[in-house]
């Protein structure tokens, strides 16, 4: 994140120290605050030291550039977690966040308040009874890892967690508990909207490839629910078969979950993390099960044996007409063979 920082010059080296601390703090909150409400699972934000050191340094007045320098190099910069009204400490105050609540009362994002906190590293090589690591611990001086207890300020149910890691003037957001809530959309079918959401949830992760696998199982076993299609039937046919569930009329204006099913192999064959397909296909989806809503075509699922067999010609599409017989392109149905049957004990 880039500090706005003004022109007025800086007389001396303890008031442009003082500066460049205030400045790292205030960018240090912003970047927390954007860490926790707005990034996902090992994803980070950086605050841009360098930039913030050079706008402040080029403030001071030439005679007292020499002293800046010399506070800087002596300077820990570890973020502390304990108020202080000391100006040339780096101190980093959890404050209140928005995050979802899981609350029966909630279901929603709420204010949470933070009620513990504790910066790990600092502790563990602190000399007392407690630390059981021999030799002392010894880390990178800007490697530091910082807990969080946050607890929502409507419900006051459990607390979530969040652990966050430094290294540098990078944070990143290595754990929280629980897992990060998805949102599903509401015209998405429920009973797989696990699998959409663990998708979701690997590709904030980095982890592309199990995002691209889940979202394919969500569409096949979506298929394979409506179509009853189970056993060993390839993710084409199940994707042929619930096509032809579709209204007609319909059928042509809307994205195909058969051609989001083999975009998705594409890279799974190959082993391949492929953002750019994840992201047009999860929006072919969305757009696919948004026109199944506006249409209200209902969720019928289909038994086994109304489905197309291994041993049915392969040109024979099962066909759902109004009264809920099973009729095939190429056979006739019992109805119509009993007919005849009746027709030629009439004529004989």
């Amino acid at each position: 994140m880039n500090a706005v920082v003004n022109a007025t010059p800086i007389g001396s080296a303890q008031s442009g120290f003082i500066h460049l601390m205030k400045s790292l703090n205030n960018e240090c909150a912003k970047s927390f605050q954007e860490l926790i409400e707005d990034k996902h699972l090992y994803q980070t934000v950086k605050v841009d030291y360098a930039g913030i050191h050079k706008a402040i340094r080029s403030r001071v007045i030439a005679g007292a550039q020499a002293g800046f320098d010399a506070t800087v190099r002596t300077t820990n910069f570890r973020v502390s977690l304990v108020e202080s009204t000391d100006q040339t400490r780096l101190v980093m105050i959890p404050i209140n966040v928005e995050l979802y609540c899981e609350g029966k009362e909630c279901c929603k994002k709420q204010a949470h308040r933070p009620i513990w906190f504790k910066e790990i590293i600092q502790d563990a090589q602190a000399t007392t009874s407690t630390v059981l690591i021999t030799p002392k611990l010894i880390v990178p001086e800007l490697f530091q890892l910082i807990v969080i207890a946050y607890r929502c300020e409507r419900c006051h149910g459990t607390p979530q967690v969040l652990v966050i890691r430094r290294s540098g003037w990078t944070f990143s957001l290595d754990c929280r508990s629980p897992i990060e809530h998805i949102e599903v959309p509401k015209h998405f079918p429920k009973k797989e909207s696990h699998l959409y959401r663990d998708a979701v949830i690997a590709s904030h992760a980095g982890k592309g490839l199990a995002a691209l696998f889940y979202l394919r199982a969500f569409i096949e076993q979506w298929g394979r629910r409506i179509t009853g299609m189970s056993g060993r039937n390839t993710g084409d046919e199940i994707m042929m078969t619930y096509a032809k569930t579709l209204p007609t009329h319909l059928r042509e204006t809307m994205p195909s979950l058969k051609e989001c099913y083999e975009k998705l192999s594409e890279p799974i064959h190959d082993a391949r993390d492929d953002a750019e397909v994840f992201k047009e296909v999860i929006d072919k989806i969305d757009q696919h099960f948004e026109i199944r809503s506006a249409h209200r075509i209902p969720e019928v699922e289909m038994k086994e044996q109304d489905t197309v067999t291994e041993n049915q010609p392969k040109n024979e599409a099962v066909q759902q007409i109004p009264n809920g017989v099973k009729k095939t392109s190429d056979a006739v149905t019992e109805t119509e063979a009993s007919q005849e049957h009746k027709n030629n004990d009439s004529s004989s």
